[in-house]
């Protein structure tokens, strides 16, 4: 199977479309079964000028629909990432095929998360941080970069915390420069400082606003943890150590640009890691960011690996896992 998605991406697309429809389904219909909440309420931009009206307008199908489009978009964007940037040496779909299994764990409780939302937004920085060390001049995409994360934080408080990801991003992709990390302060602060002008031209309450900030910073995240969602879980666990002894391996034979975006991404996980330990509001649906780095990992080693019989019992147990956790799951819970 690995290598006749390698050689027929138009079939691998279809696949990964199908793919996507069967885990969203299967979260749709414990929706139907559990009732489960639309999470609006750590969303400073939903809560606060909408009041959770946005909810009442939209029936679950409609949100189905809309996370199985976000999914799609966001992993198909991360692919167009990997190819123009070489991280992937062939023009596989792997990571947008992992990206969606990866989110899947995410989607337990909850139809719609606003964490998806930001992730993308989180995503794009990506991008345009990669597209930075084109230029060696003074670059503003950092401006860009700190706009799209206080931008995202609208929808997703907590991709507020990956601002020093950017300053880890400029002294890894570039020449360090404290004006290009002076501007991804500034691209934060701009964003904010119209959220509150908005309000407070419109007769919005300022206290209220700052308060819904530091609640959805403040706001505890409630995840239980199923044996089932340790067991699909550990596998990933394994097989992420697998992935990054092989990467591990394949560093010092890579150009340095493409070590360079290696190290971005291995930057990425581990702030993720950090935010989700050390902030209160950080919980499962962080997986929306981690899926980013660990995505583009798996996608390295299935993208280049012998596709021998091990590997595609890997693959197989990688790819089925979240269609068992979500339909299992459905009629376990």
């Amino acid at each position: 199977m690995i290598n006749y998605f390698r050689r027929n991406q138009p079939a691998f697309i279809l696949f990964i479309v199908f793919y996507c429809f069967l885990v969203i389904f299967g979260h749709h219909l414990q929706f139907f079964k559990n009732q489960s909440n639309i999470v609006f309420d750590k969303s400073i931009l939903l809560s606060f000028f909408f009041n959770n009206s946005l909810s009442l307008r939209v029936s679950p199908s409609g949100y189905t629909f809309i996370i199985f489009f976000s999914l799609l978009i966001t992993g198909f964007y991360l692919v167009r990432i990997c190819i123009n940037s070489f991280i992937i040496q062939n023009r596989a779909q792997f990571p947008a095929l992992f990206l969606i299994a990866i989110t899947a764990f995410a989607l337990k409780s909850t139809v719609l998360s606003t964490a998806m939302i930001g992730s993308f937004f989180l995503l794009i920085t990506l991008s345009r941080l990669i597209s930075s060390m084109e230029n060696p001049n003074i670059n503003y995409r950092y401006v860009d970069g700190g706009m799209l994360i206080a931008i995202g934080s609208f929808f997703y408080f907590n991709i507020i915390f990956f601002l020093p990801f950017l300053w880890i991003a400029q002294s890894t992709l570039r020449k360090q420069n404290i004006r290009e990390i002076l501007f991804s302060v500034i691209g934060v602060i701009v964003p904010y400082i119209y959220l509150f002008t908005f309000a407070f031209l419109f007769d919005y309450d300022l206290n209220s606003l700052l308060n819904q900030i530091i609640n959805a910073f403040n706001y505890p995240a409630h995840f239980t943890l199923s044996w089932l969602m340790i067991a699909c879980i550990s596998v990933y666990g394994i097989f992420f150590f697998i992935a990054s002894f092989y990467a591990i391996m394949k560093f010092p034979s890579r150009k340095i640009r493409t070590r360079k975006l290696f190290q971005l991404l291995f930057y990425l996980f581990v702030v993720t890691l950090t935010i989700f330990f050390v902030v209160p509001s950080a919980g499962f649906e962080i997986f929306f960011v981690i899926s980013i780095p660990l995505s583009v990992l798996f996608s390295i080693y299935f993208a280049e690996c012998e596709a021998y019989f091990f590997n595609e019992i890997l693959f197989d147990i990688l790819v089925l896992s979240p269609i068992v956790f979500s339909y299992l799951g459905f009629i376990i819970d």
